[in-house]
Formats: C-alpha cells, sequence, structure tokens
C-alpha cells in the first residue's frame, strides 16, 4: 500500500512538473503570436527567452519553435545575417529529414529574396538530394516546382506567371490559409513582373483585407507596395502615392531598412513622373547614403533612376557617372544569372525542356536585338546625313549673308520668343510693368547716340554687359533703357545684345583663325557669355547651324 502511495505521488508531482513547463511554454508562445506579425524587437526578446527556457528544460521542439520565430522576426527586420544564422541553428536539433527540408526551403527563399540565386539553387539542390535519399517522393515533386519557379522568374516570367495562377488555384482547393498567404503574394508579384496591374489589384485587394485581419506588418507592407507599383503601371500618380505612404508606415515599424529603400525608391519615381527631380535625386541619394546592403539589381534600378534624374536637371557629368554605374551592376545582374543556369545538375534533370525552350528564346532575342540594333544605325546614319545636309545648307545661306553684312546689312534678326537671356533676366518683370513710360525724343536721341557709341566701343563683348550697367553707362534708368530698345530698335535689350555678340562671332571667327582654334566655352567668354550653352543656343536661332559646326566648314573652306 506504501508503494502504491508512493507511486501515485511520484506520478503526482511528475504531471505538476509537466503542467507547470506546458503552461510556461503557454506564456512564452502567447506574448510571441501577439507580436510576430508586427512589432519584431517584442518578438525577438520573447523568443530569446523562450529559446534559453527551452534549453534548460531540453525542449527539442519547442527550441526549433523558438529559432523559428527568431528567424521570422529578423526576417521581417531585414536582418538576413541574423536570418541564416538562427536556421543554420536550428538545423542543428532537427533529426528528422523533413525537418531538415524544411527548414533549408526557408533558408533558400531568404537567398532567393535577396537576389542570390546561386546559394538558393544550392540548398535547392542538397534538399533534393535528401528527399530522394530518403524516399520523401512529396518532397521530391515540392523541390521540383521551387526550381521551376525559380527558373522561370529568371528566364521566362510568363511561364513563371501560368504556374503560379495554377499553384493558387490548388492551394485554394486545399484550403491551407498559409499556403494561401504566400502563393497569393508570389501570384501578385508575378502579375506585375508581367505588367499587368489590373489583375494584380484584384489580388491585392484580397490579401490587404485577409493582412488587416491579422494585422500583420510584413504582409501589409508588401501589398501596399505592390498597389502603389501597379498603380504606376497604370499612370495613376496620386493612388500610388497614398498606398506607398501606408506601406512607409509598416516599414518605419518594422525598421525594416530595406522595406524603407524599396519606399524611398517608388517614391523618387514618383517625384519623376511629376517633375520634382530635386526630390526624386535627394531620395536616391539618401538610400546609397545609409548602411544598408544593396544587391546589384537593387542598385541597377537606384543607379539608373538617379542618372535619370540628373539629366532632368541638366547635370550631364553626374548623370553619364550614374549611367556607368549602373551598367557595371546590370552587368552583375546577368552574371548571376548565368551563374545560376548552370549551377546545379538539378537543373539539367528536371528542365530538359526548359533549357531547349529558352536557348531557343535566347536565339530569337539575338536576333531580334541585331534587328533592332541594325535598324537603329541605320535610323542614325540616315539622320546624320540629313543633319549634315541641312547643316551644309545652313552654312552657304550664312556665307552669303555674312557677305551683305560685309555691304553694311544685318545677319539676321533672332526671335525674342524665348525666355530672358542672362543679360537682363533680372530687369525684365520691372522694365515690362513701366513700359508706359514716356521720354521725349531729344532725351530718346541722346541715348541712342550714346548706345551707338558703346556698340562701337564693343563693349556688348563684357559679361557684365547687362541693362543695369549698360543703363549706369548711358547716365539713365533700365526703365527708359528697355523702353527706347523696345520701341525704337524694334527688339528686347535680351535680343538686342545677342544680336550685336552673333553678328560679330560669325565675322570674327570667319576672319580670325587663332579664335577658332578656342573652345567654345573660351569663345563664349570672349563674347561676353558666361555660359557656353547660351552662346550655343543663341547662335544656332541666329544662324540654323552650331558653332562647332561653322567652325569645321569655316576650316574646310580655308
Amino acid at each position: 500500500m506504501v508503494r502504491n502511495v508512493i507511486c501515485s505521488l511520484i506520478a503526482f508531482l511528475l504531471f505538476f512538473k509537466l503542467g507547470q513547463a506546458q503552461v510556461q511554454s503557454n506564456k512564452y508562445e502567447d506574448s510571441i503570436k501577439k507580436y510576430i506579425f508586427n512589432n519584431p524587437d517584442k518578438t525577438i526578446a520573447f523568443s530569446k527567452d523562450y529559446l534559453e527556457y527551452s534549453k534548460k528544460k531540453k525542449l527539442t521542439d519547442k527550441i526549433i519553435l523558438s529559432y523559428g520565430c527568431l528567424t521570422l522576426a529578423y526576417d521581417m527586420k531585414n536582418e538576413i545575417d541574423s536570418v541564416v544564422h538562427y536556421s543554420y541553428e536550428a538545423l542543428n536539433y532537427c533529426k528528422s529529414p523533413r525537418d531538415v527540408i524544411r527548414f533549408k526551403l526557408d533558408l533558400c527563399e531568404v537567398y532567393e529574396n535577396g537576389q542570390d540565386n546561386k546559394k538558393a539553387l544550392e540548398l535547392l539542390e542538397e534538399c533534393f538530394d535528401l528527399a530522394k535519399e530518403n524516399k520523401l517522393k512529396d518532397k521530391e515533386q515540392i523541390i521540383a516546382e521551387s526550381i521551376d519557379f525559380l527558373r522561370y522568374k529568371i528566364f521566362n516570367p510568363a511561364k513563371d506567371l501560368k504556374l503560379r495562377v495554377e499553384d493558387y488555384k490548388n492551394a485554394k482547393r486545399d484550403k491551407d490559409k498559409k499556403n494561401i498567404r504566400y502563393t497569393r503574394l508570389y501570384l501578385i508579384q508575378a502579375y506585375l513582373d508581367n505588367e499587368s496591374p489590373k489583375e494584380a489589384l484584384k489580388f491585392i485587394s484580397e490579401g490587404l483585407v485577409d493582412a488587416k485581419a491579422r494585422n500583420n506588418f510584413k504582409f501589409l507592407y508588401e501589398f501596399y507596395k505592390m498597389k502603389a507599383e501597379a498603380h504606376l503601371l497604370q499612370e495613376e500618380i496620386p493612388l500610388a502615392n497614398e498606398a506607398i505612404e501606408k506601406a512607409q508606415e509598416k516599414a518605419i515599424a518594422l525598421e525594416n531598412r530595406e522595406y524603407i529603400d524599396e519606399v524611398d525608391y517608388i517614391l523618387a519615381v514618383i517625384n519623376e513622373k511629376n517633375g520634382r527631380y530635386d526630390d526624386q535625386v535627394l531620395l536616391l541619394e539618401e538610400i546609397l547614403n545609409r548602411n544598408s546592403k544593396h544587391t546589384p539589381e537593387q542598385l541597377a534600378k537606384y543607379y539608373k533612376l538617379l542618372a535619370s534624374g540628373y539629366k532632368n536637371l541638366g547635370n550631364n557629368e553626374l548623370s553619364i557617372l550614374y549611367y556607368e554605374k549602373y551598367d557595371v551592376e546590370n552587368k552583375k545582374v546577368e552574371e548571376n544569372k548565368i551563374v545560376s543556369l548552370g549551377t546545379t545538375h538539378i537543373l539539367a534533370e528536371n528542365n530538359t525542356a526548359l533549357k531547349t525552350e529558352e536557348q531557343e528564346r535566347k536565339k530569337e532575342h539575338w536576333i531580334v536585338a541585331f534587328m533592332l540594333l541594325f535598324g537603329f544605325l541605320m535610323l542614325v546614319f540616315y539622320r546624320n546625313k540629313r543633319i549634315q545636309k541641312k547643316n551644309k545648307e545652313s552654312f552657304n545661306d550664312l556665307m552669303i549673308k555674312i557677305k551683305d553684312f560685309e555691304d553694311g546689312k544685318i545677319i539676321k534678326e533672332q526671335s525674342s520668343t524665348n525666355a530672358e537671356s542672362e543679360v537682363d533676366s533680372e530687369y525684365a518683370a520691372k522694365s515690362n510693368e513701366d513700359s508706359n513710360y514716356v521720354i521725349d525724343d531729344e532725351k530718346v536721341n541722346e541715348i541712342l547716340t550714346r548706345l551707338q557709341k558703346l556698340e562701337e566701343q564693343k563693349y556688348f563683348l563684357r559679361q557684365d554687359c547687362t541693362l543695369h550697367n549698360m543703363a549706369k553707362r548711358l547716365k539713365t534708368n533700365t526703365t527708359y533703357l528697355s523702353k527706347i530698345v523696345n520701341t525704337h530698335l524694334n527688339k528686347t535689350f535680351s535680343v538686342y545684345i545677342n544680336e550685336l555678340r552673333i553678328n560679330y562671332a560669325v565675322i570674327e571667327l570667319k576672319q580670325n583663325k587663332q579664335l577658332r582654334a578656342y573652345s567654345t566655352k573660351a569663345i563664349a567668354q570672349e563674347l561676353g557669355y558666361k555660359k557656353a550653352g547660351s552662346f550655343s543656343k543663341y547662335f544656332k536661332e541666329a544662324t540654323g547651324i552650331t558653332p562647332s559646326v561653322y567652325i569645321k566648314e569655316i576650316n574646310n573652306l580655308s
């Protein structure tokens, strides 16, 4: 009887201890469940405590669960090194081949998202060998599908979309909610990759309802970001801006640097479409200055958009620099694709048909590319021919006009349709406001006489020849001078000065071999222009050809 009592007592104590352990485990799991989709920092803190507790109690399944929670939380923060570290730590506790395959497939997804396709395919090969060795036919099929998805995503987006649609239908049929969520996400991305925004938006709306119900910040970010991309494809800029601002809230809440970078990139695209090029460039520079790890694919698109921004701002030097950087990173992306193509023997065993299809497609692409290149070169050739012919005609006309000019006639008056030039832009508005001033004839004749003297002295060749400075020299004010030039010379002050400079330029360049040897910038400065671009623009307006073409033709005549 005593033995029975003792045994009952021992059984009770064991049950009580197990009960206590279960209660403690449930507390940790409840805390983790509460924050896992919206607060990765708290999830990490509770998961580490749970891990320490599970190791102390030697609860292998709970240890694996703790590591799984840690990898998910760090993935939401985009701290990939930590994700990889804890995934491999979990693998040390995995005993069954199925668990090993499950964790390695999760790791494969991490590498795939980071565009490290080579590493992803190597892990798939390891999983395939393990499944084959242990005769896990269902896992072999899943791995083969994963290879197809990755391969088609890289080389054939249209085929990838077709497979994603089928995969999503299967998930819906199986009613596996977790699988539905992920297959929906991949399906939307496939629609966007194939530039099918309308179809993508249907599934985005569906995904947002589910993500909001679960308060899943990661999925909310993904869906809002993809919603912005879909609206951009449809040129619906205000809707894209609204969606990306919501994605930004979730990215900041998750403290995910990659998410924040991607949000800023889409905002930069929106700024470019709205013509806010300064904001576009600022956002992209901020992305590149952060201590984030960027893949070649990400850098390529950042550099390309940055080059476009600087081009729109007129900074050709920085535009060229970033286009060159884009080319470097884009080559890395293409090299990564080539490496992916030959990484593993699985691809050859399971995708022979795909390889043939891709080879044919590549061949077609090369033929199309060659034809497009040939057509482009022919177009450039004929365009240059037309330009050369037009330049020659303009030059011959100019030679006749120069002869007339030497006989006392003006070459050609410039139109005043363009914006005011650098010589009087700061006074143009005031002059227009006071255009009703009346000046007596005596005063007019006096100013015109002094103006003629300044012309003879070639004052117009000075860089400080502005409406304000010339008015001071003529002992009048800017309003009177602008009025006299407009009324008695029938042109604005800007046109008047540019006409004098260009008339002088065509004669002097024809006669002065030494001046023709100068750079366009140096010639512009000799003529009173601060910028070579201003000189070239007004020269072409007046003559029909650029200064460089004119100098080349004059040298040919010589």
